[in-house]
């Protein structure tokens, strides 16, 4: 199955997403027909230029999800893979395999670029979407003159930016993959949740982008530290 989808903001995703897969919508939370595979998904409007939406599922049949880029949007998904599954992601000519394990947990994409999923049948697909806005940004950062993020998302360029998900990044959201999504914490405390996991992500791509240092690092050397840290984390 290859479904194709883009959207304009946090909202249009969700009902997108909801429609392509036939999924039944009940307030801001879906379910997948049994036809097309099994689990849910849930939106949140957290406050003006910042949502979260969640969802776990799995697919009966192995599917390609292609996400086309808009240039009109100003919505900036940051995308947390929470599965242990390895997910083959297509940007451009980069391939690269994602997982909770993978260097390349957390996905940031501006909206003029085009990506895709290859879903395996099957495959347990766990996912975090936090969307975030320039506006946004620039109210809730105190440095804004300096960080390099903002003026990334200020750029009007297309570009994607890979990061890992670091133990402390997960702590804040792992916890909502061992719930039902109906029975979700109140606002508050997944707002809060949300706000530090985006106060940790930003820092380590401000982090990141001032220092050289790490692209002297071999790409293969750091896969295979993150296979000794699946290994470890498994037992």
């Amino acid at each position: 199955m290859e479904i194709e989808f883009s959207a304009k903001n946090a909202i249009d995703f969700f009902q997108t997403f909801a429609g392509l897969f036939d999924a039944e919508v009940k307030g801001n939370t879906f379910s997948l027909p049994i036809h097309i595979g099994n689990g849910s998904g849930t939106f949140f409007e957290i406050e003006d230029g910042l949502s979260f939406f969640i969802y776990d599922v799995q697919l009966n049949t192995t599917s390609t999800l292609k996400r086309k880029g808009i240039s009109e949007s100003k919505y900036f998904p940051i995308i947390c893979w929470f599965s242990y599954d390895k997910i083959e992601q297509t940007t451009g000519d980069e391939k690269k395999l994602i997982s909770k394990d993978s260097p390349y947990g957390i996905f940031l994409a501006s909206p003029k670029i085009d990506f895709s999923y290859l879903i395996p049948a099957k495959s347990r697909i766990i996912v975090f979407t936090i969307t975030i806005t320039p506006d946004w940004l620039r109210e809730n950062i105190s440095n804004k003159s300096n960080s390099k993020l903002l003026k990334l998302l200020e750029s009007n360029k297309p570009f994607a930016v890979y990061e890992e998900i670091s133990f402390n990044m997960a702590r804040y959201l792992e916890k909502h993959t061992k719930m039902e999504l109906e029975d979700m914490v109140s606002l508050i405390l997944l707002r809060s949740d949300v706000l530090n996991f985006i106060a940790l992500f930003i820092s380590a791509v401000e982090i990141r982008t001032n220092t050289s240092a790490a692209t002297t690092i071999n790409h293969i050397d750091i896969q295979k530290l993150f296979a000794v840290r699946e290994i470890l984390t498994s037992e």
